[in-house]
């Protein structure tokens, strides 16, 4: 359900972006096309993948459920911080690897048709990369971490509504920190991660490298 709230919150200023004013967004670093790319296919397929992971959401809530039952706000900050940590280690190394041959060929390349992605396209990926890329990334955390279901439940928002403000490419001034993910769907070898790893490994996004990027892929 956050899924859909966050596309539709994002939906207007993806289209009308340019009638937001510029104090509210940072603009997207490649302007939207008149028509948005496979639009009804990316909404298709998001929906099917939705419910064919619907069971294993529904097993991972329950457990969610079953975690500590008291909350000292100390405490659970820390695990929402150490949320964050686990989920860019897993979503860059899966990133990393969905962008092997093998695996870009078979895989990842479904969701990279797009260069010019807009929110509806978080979910345009192959079940096997919605399953353990997205998915996995929003509830490894609170799998690994015991915290509080009020933690989890906003842990899980979050993620949510982060990977549709990825995908599309309006943020407030106060998210600038984001690596812009418009940047990976264009050079696709830059920006795998969402939060630190790319800096750290040298992964972030260089105009340089757009030409070898594509050769290597090709």
């Amino acid at each position: 359900m956050s899924y859909w709230q966050s596309f539709l919150l994002l939906y207007v200023p993806n289209v009308l972006g340019f009638l937001v004013p510029a104090a509210l967004i940072w603009p997207k670093t490649e302007r939207l096309p008149s028509k948005i790319y496979r639009f009804w296919p990316a909404v298709r397929l998001t929906s099917i993948n939705l419910f064919l992971l619907l069971p294993v959401q529904a097993a991972l809530l329950a457990l969610l459920l079953r975690s500590k039952s008291s909350f000292v706000w100390w405490y659970e900050l820390l695990a929402f911080a150490g949320s964050f940590v686990l989920a860019e280690v897993w979503f860059y190394a899966l990133h990393l690897l969905f962008h092997e041959p093998f695996f870009f060929k078979s895989v990842h390349y479904l969701h990279h048709q797009v260069h010019r992605p807009h929110v509806i396209h978080s979910g345009y990926q192959h079940p096997v990369e919605f399953l353990t890329a997205t998915m996995g990334t929003c509830f490894i955390g609170p799998m690994l971490i015991p915290m509080h279901p009020t933690t989890a439940a906003l842990w899980l928002f979050w993620m949510m509504t982060a990977g549709t403000i990825a995908h599309g490419g309006y943020f407030p001034p106060y998210l600038r920190w984001f690596r812009p993910h418009d940047h990976h769907h264009k050079y696709i070898r830059q920006n795998y991660g969402f939060l630190f790893l790319d800096l750290v490994l040298k992964t972030t996004y260089r105009l340089k490298k757009e030409k070898a990027s594509r050769r290597s892929l090709a």
